[in-house]
């Protein structure tokens, strides 16, 4: 269970004082305590009026807020219905520890709240506690501590305590806690994706820059290939050219060689007609002839 107290500047606040109403007497207060025990609206026999105490007593009884009244001596006043159903008591309760009767709160606590406010303390206290419900449900209740009197001079020490059940904000509260903590982690997770993104994003730059360089450098020898390719280009039909030339003087070559060939031929049939003459002349002469040698080519 926790208390709280409102920070900040103290700001009067009056507490409840029943003005110009005097204190019931022992038949009243039964009254106001069978009410208060029955939870029910009674009649009013014919020709009773009904206090304004009593009046107040009927319509706290029937409010949907918890509501109880509690003496410093932390005995019950007051108590209606939805108290007593929030707070888990049954029986009569009027007159008894209202810090016994309400089992499901701390007494720590619930105790420092009714001592601050008979104090008249002006701040707001509140606990809000965790019970069971009957279905087997956490429940939670918050408590407000006033100080109240019953007379002019606001110093009898009584106290007003609102209950008020607060499951459905808490859990309200919960799931909005859970969901911030979901939608932070989602945050994070976000964060960190982007933050692995800009490195990839980062890397791809460097990469491109690198290949931006490669590129270059590939354009550049491309280009000197090509001035390679071309001067490539010319000096291969300069060498076709060369044998071109070469082909026509190797046939110029045959030609002429064809030619001296059938000189050589020419010049061994003369050289051998004249042999052949030498030789008759001389055998008519001096006796046999000798025969010359071909001539080489």
């Amino acid at each position: 269970m926790r208390i709280f107290q409102r920070t900040g500047e103290r700001t009067g606040v009056p507490s409840t004082t029943f003005r110009d109403t005097p204190q019931p007497d022992v038949a009243h207060r039964g009254r106001g305590r069978r009410l208060a025990a029955t939870g029910a609206i009674h009649s009013i026999d014919d020709g009773a009026r009904i206090t304004p105490t009593e009046r107040a007593e009927t319509i706290l009884l029937r409010v949907p807020i918890g509501v109880c009244v509690v003496d410093k001596a932390y005995t019950t006043v007051f108590l209606n219905t939805s108290a007593r159903t929030l707070l888990g008591i049954h029986g009569a309760a009027i007159g008894q520890d209202f810090v016994h009767q309400a089992r499901a709160l701390d007494s720590g606590p619930l105790r420092d709240g009714l001592d601050r406010a008979v104090g008249g303390d002006s701040a707001e206290l509140r606990a809000a506690v965790t019970s069971e419900t009957p279905v087997g449900h956490p429940r939670v209740l918050k408590l407000t501590f006033a100080p109240m009197s019953f007379d002019s001079s606001g110093g009898d020490g009584h106290v007003l305590v609102t209950v008020l059940d607060v499951t459905n904000e808490e859990m309200n509260q919960a799931e909005r806690h859970a969901e911030a903590d979901r939608l932070t982690a989602e945050l994070e997770r976000l964060r960190a994706q982007a933050e692995r993104l800009g490195d990839t994003n980062r890397d791809l730059l460097r990469g491109n820059d690198e290949l931006a360089v490669s590129n270059a450098e590939l354009r550049t020898v491309n280009e000197e290939l090509v001035v390679y390719n071309e001067e490539l280009q010319a000096a291969t039909e300069e060498v076709e050219t060369l044998n071109e030339e070469l082909q026509a003087t190797n046939e110029e070559l045959e030609t002429l060689n064809e030619e001296l060939q059938a000189t050589v031929e020419e010049l061994n049939t003369a050289n051998d007609d004249l042999a052949a003459r030498s030789a008759l002349d001389r055998a008519g002469e001096a006796g046999p002839l000798r025969v010359l040698p071909p001539l080489e080519h």
